[in-house]
């Protein structure tokens, strides 16, 4: 595993956003997940990326008062949409987003072209699903290579019991390699056969 990231729940610095603009936004995050279809073939300039995602929440007090909200929102209540990207993309460049919830792992597998990522940020989804305007700033690194399959690791995120403006969160990448081509191997048995340890890290890939 690698060392412990603390980071703080922040507030997004945007105060309003128009109507058109968002809608283009929202239309930019794409699944981070490809069909059996998609991987059929990988070409030269194209490559495949598998892992996963764990949130887990901290043990809070046994009993709670009444002003228990007073300390924010009930983190186990709480869907997070986690939020992928190329490095040095353009502003409104297609970005890939995972959902998870507290407790649940969701393993991804994605068929991207060749390049240099980052996993940039969990935020709490909102209404409609929508993101709220807080955030947790990752800043993950990993690498796509040309026609290959790269683990990149288990992406472990550890909220308190509730969550509020400031709150401390602890960022992980472990290896848990075998149970997650395990768990993709009977859907994708051609995309992981042959796949290559590459963990992501919390620095850009020299």
């Amino acid at each position: 595993m690698t060392p412990v990231q603390i980071s703080r729940i922040s507030r997004s610095m945007v105060r309003a956003i128009p109507l058109l603009a968002l809608l283009a936004m929202m239309g930019c995050a794409a699944p981070m997940m490809s069909t059996k279809e998609e991987l059929q073939s990988v070409s030269a300039k194209e490559g495949v990326v598998i892992g996963s995602i764990l949130f887990t929440v901290a043990k809070g007090p046994k009993d709670e008062s009444a002003w228990a909200f007073l300390r924010g929102r009930k983190a186990e209540d709480v869907e997070w949409k986690v939020t992928f990207g190329e490095v040095g993309s353009q502003p409104f460049a297609t970005t890939y987003a995972i959902s998870a919830k507290p407790g649940k792992e969701e393993v991804f597998i994605k068929k991207l072209p060749p390049g240099e990522y980052n996993i940039q940020r969990a935020e709490p989804a909102g209404l409609f699903g929508l993101s709220s305007n807080q955030y947790v700033s990752l800043s993950i690194y990993f690498k796509v290579e040309p026609q290959q399959t790269s683990y990149i690791g288990k992406l472990e995120v550890n909220v308190p019991d509730r969550i509020m403006m400031g709150s401390r969160v602890r960022v992980a990448i472990s290896d848990s390699q075998e149970e997650t081509v395990a768990k993709l191997q009977s859907e994708y048995p051609s995309a992981v056969g042959n796949t290559v340890k590459s963990l992501a890290s919390q620095s850009t890939i020299r």
